[in-house]
């Protein structure tokens, strides 16, 4: 069932989704805050754990699409800690 989330992370609007299991009732993840997350070096295995698929349960964010976009899907998410954030900071730099 879709439904109008409040972001778990920063209380802004996550967009209509499907609710993900390991949030509570009504909240998920925007993509601002998914992309902060991933410029922090948490790998992208960590945040679909926590807030479900893009696309799906949440929106993607612009980094992390761009992320997919350069490194290819499997590339993408490999990267994890220092690697992460340094992919990060060359796509925002780009």
């Amino acid at each position: 069932m879709m439904r109008r989330l409040e972001c778990n992370c920063c209380g802004g609007d996550a967009g209509r989704f499907r609710q993900w299991w390991n949030r509570d009732t009504g909240f998920g993840q925007c993509g601002r805050c998914t992309d902060w997350s991933l410029e922090r070096g948490e790998s992208l295995a960590h945040v679909r754990d926590m807030a479900g698929d893009p696309g799906v349960h949440r929106p993607q964010g612009e980094l992390e699409a761009a992320l997919v976009a350069k490194y290819g899907a499997e590339g993408a998410a490999a990267l994890a800690g220092d690697a992460m954030r340094q992919a990060a900071l060359a796509i925002k730099g780009e």
